[in-house]
């Protein structure tokens, strides 16, 4: 008796068994997920299925199938199941049953329950909703156009569709608009890549706008993956729940009239080089209605309409900023009182008047001051004292020393994050104070730090034994 050449060692006891129908009877008795393994495992050998292993690929597939009905099998377990039939469709559709039929525009067709309540959640619930008196369950499918079923069940058994690209640029964009209304996001996101082929530097910046009114997203991804492709000075990604990304590596004219179509969407702006300096940025950013978060890290400038006129923010990436001094600094938070998150690492520039000016920012949760080399331990203190309600404070490679994590433990009593890597002067002192007064910290970075006495490492985890200590064997 073969069995597949590949298999792993789990599955090796099947091999004592003279007949498929000991060693199923064998693999039946084992849990679901060991089941689940070994058919996936087993749908990679094209060989061994043809040569016989379809009547074992038919039998544990009605175990799986029967298990998914009875809601033993988790949703993303039977799309992973799924996935292994679409790599071998050809070789297993022998195995698979075609066990109702969609009734579509009045036709009749036969396709497998188990493939279409896989592919989503709105074909799932249809079919397990539906009450029928008839020995096989025809399902009345209204949502379906007829013109496009084809190619929806070659996606459904394949995971491709192979002519798609030939049909006609609307054919596609309905085929987009029938795919979403069926929850099927895969096939969404594959229309919408063929359809790709299809956007011109002409035509993206319209297709763009029709993809944000139909809530079309893949397509509209696939739109600002075809920006990003062009010499327009701008890069423009998704992120998920949360909004747009734009960065801007030059403000060119073109780049100007796509961001003017984006600007509803932008709540992230990345700013490269000297895009700071260049004074349309300042009328650009107070054009953006949502933008929540400015990102200025390694710019080579900045420009006084821009300092003058700063957006208020709730985050804002400052690092690398050679530009950056007290002065600058306190202007900037002045106009943007509202931030909850700031990253001012590299930033060798400041001092006591920039800490001191942190206390302007009340709702202020994120700081980041790694690679601050010039803070002392009295600037830790004043920066501590300007930010008591800090939940995640970052100080790599700083020169604090016990004094001034001492100032952090009296001080930030919020903190839930605290980093604190290849601080080499730290021996632990100050971890008796953070114990004492910061009991909602879960994570502490103690990497590299080595002078770190053992014994006070051992108090604070008696302190605060539900923080996690990182960088500490």
């Amino acid at each position: 008796m073969k069995w597949p050449f590949f298999m792993s060692r789990e599955y090796w006891y099947l091999k004592d068994f003279e007949s498929y129908k000991y060693a199923l009877a064998a693999l039946k008795k084992k849990d679901l997920d060991h089941i689940i393994n070994f058919y996936i495992e087993s749908c990679e050998d094209r060989t061994w299925i043809k040569g016989g292993g379809d009547e074992v690929m038919r039998e544990v597939l009605s175990w799986l199938v029967s298990a998914y009905q009875d809601d033993l099998i988790q949703h993303d377990k039977a799309k992973a199941i799924a996935l292994a039939i679409q790599s071998q469709y050809e070789a297993l559709q022998r195995t698979i049953e075609k066990d109702i039929d969609f009734v579509i525009e009045g036709k009749e067709v036969p396709v497998s329950s188990f493939l279409f309540s896989a592919q989503s959640p709105f074909f799932r619930d249809i079919i397990r909703k539906t009450k029928t008196r008839q020995a096989r369950k025809k399902i009345e499918m209204p949502k379906i156009k007829l013109r496009f079923f084809d190619y929806i069940c070659e996606f459904v058994n394949t995971a491709h569709i192979e002519f798609l690209w030939r049909e006609e640029p609307e054919y596609i964009l309905n085929f987009i608009r029938q795919s979403q209304k069926l929850g099927m996001e895969n096939m969404t996101a594959f229309a919408s890549q063929v359809y790709k082929r299809y956007l011109t530097k002409e035509n993206v910046i319209p297709h763009l706008q029709l993809a944000q009114k139909e809530y079309l997203k893949d397509l509209e991804n696939e739109c600002c993956q075809f920006v990003n492709e062009q010499n327009f000075g701008i890069t423009a990604s998704y992120r998920e729940g949360e909004g747009l990304e734009v960065t801007l590596d030059h403000i060119l004219d073109v780049g100007e009239v796509i961001l003017n179509h984006l600007i509803k969407q932008i709540t992230f702006l990345v700013c490269q080089k000297s895009v700071a300096k260049d004074t349309r940025l300042v009328q650009l950013i107070h054009s953006i209605p949502r933008l929540v978060s400015l990102d200025l890290s390694r710019t080579n400038g900045i420009s006084p309409e821009l300092i003058e006129s700063f957006p208020a923010l709730k985050q804002l990436n400052l690092a690398h900023c050679d530009w950056l001094d007290d002065e600058t600094f306190q202007t900037i938070v002045d106009q943007s009182p509202g931030l909850i998150k700031l990253n001012l690492s590299h930033n060798t520039k400041l001092g006591f008047r920039a800490w001191g000016g942190l206390a302007a920012l009340s709702n202020l949760i994120h700081l980041d001051v790694s690679y601050c080399d010039q803070m002392d331990d009295d600037d830790v203190d004043l920066m501590a004292s300007s930010c008591p309600r800090l939940s995640e404070l970052i100080l790599r490679f700083t020169p604090l020393t016990d004094k001034g994590l001492i100032s952090i433990g009296k001080q930030c009593h919020s903190l839930a994050l605290l980093d604190l890597s290849d601080c080499h002067s730290l021996r632990g002192e100050g971890l008796i104070e953070l114990g004492a007064n910061a009991k909602t910290l879960q994570t502490l970075n103690l990497t590299n730090c080595r002078k770190i006495d053992p014994e006070l490492l051992r108090l604070f985890h008696k302190a605060v034994p539900a923080a996690k200590v990182l960088g500490r064997d």
